[in-house]
């Protein structure tokens, strides 16, 4: 009986108890944005700061990077537990994700050789452009309101540019911070935007399923970006965004 009861004892440390925080992975979802945020990168700004939060949690993170629809398309199969950068504003079902404190307040504007306003393109007696936008961004469902006009899905990059200056889009619609590595491409004609006039705003937040483990992370997480913001490191790191304070 001793014996047996020293072999219960024995299995008790042995066998484990459940992962506590500090054991559990979470897998974020990530889009990949160039001159943002990449995967074989910390020097660019929303790398290097949602690295600076997660190390300092209890929980070990993994981050899966990918375009934008796969990133999405993974968070919604439930194949992360969450999605960066996201807002509950985009997701159908609002009520089944939580969402952390915004990193920064993403706004869309129309990009061009000449400065465009959001409120005349949307105006449904404007004359018709062809816009281009990055593949998967639908702008909260806002996109639609710009049926009146040609709209072209680019996965984004230098052929921005080179089609904007051949000709063969008129504006290309896109977030500020996504867009500022386009506006440093070409320097003899570069692009620009009218920083009084936006089409869309989100969050860039860190936007999870609603579990009570999650939830945990999401406070985690805010604490983190309060330490960060307090400290002037987060500003610090927004700032070296060139032309990030174009956006209040």
């Amino acid at each position: 009986m001793r014996f047996l009861f020293f072999i219960i004892f024995a299995l008790m440390f042995l066998l484990p108890c459940g992962a506590s925080d500090s054991e559990r992975i979470i897998d974020v979802s990530v889009y990949n944005v160039p001159g943002l945020l990449e995967k074989r990168s910390d020097d660019v700004p929303y790398s290097k700061l949602i690295k600076l939060i997660t190390k300092q949690m209890p929980a070990t993170t993994e981050f899966h990077f990918s375009h934008a629809l796969r990133a999405v398309s993974r968070f919604n199969d439930r194949k992360s537990d969450c999605l960066f950068p996201g807002s509950k504003n985009l997701y159908q079902h609002s009520e089944r994700v939580i969402e952390s404190k915004p990193l920064y307040i993403a706004r869309a504007y129309f990009f061009g050789l000449e400065l465009l306003s959001a409120d005349t393109i949307l105006h449904p007696s404007a004359k018709k452009m062809r816009i281009g936008f990055r593949h998967g961004n639908t702008f909260g469902g806002k996109i639609e309101t710009l049926s009146h006009h040609t709209l072209i899905p680019l996965q984004g990059g230098s052929e921005i540019h080179e089609m904007i200056l051949r000709g063969r889009i008129d504006a290309f619609l896109d977030y500020i911070p996504d867009a500022l590595p386009l506006l440093q491409l070409v320097k003899s004609e570069p692009l620009q935007y009218d920083d009084t006039s936006f089409f869309y705003e989100q969050n860039d937040s860190l936007l999870c399923h609603d579990s009570s483990e999650l939830r945990r992370y999401i406070i985690q997480f805010n604490q983190q970006v309060d330490i960060l913001e307090d400290s002037g490191v987060l500003q610090a790191i927004l700032d070296s965004m060139d032309g990030v304070d174009k956006v209040p």
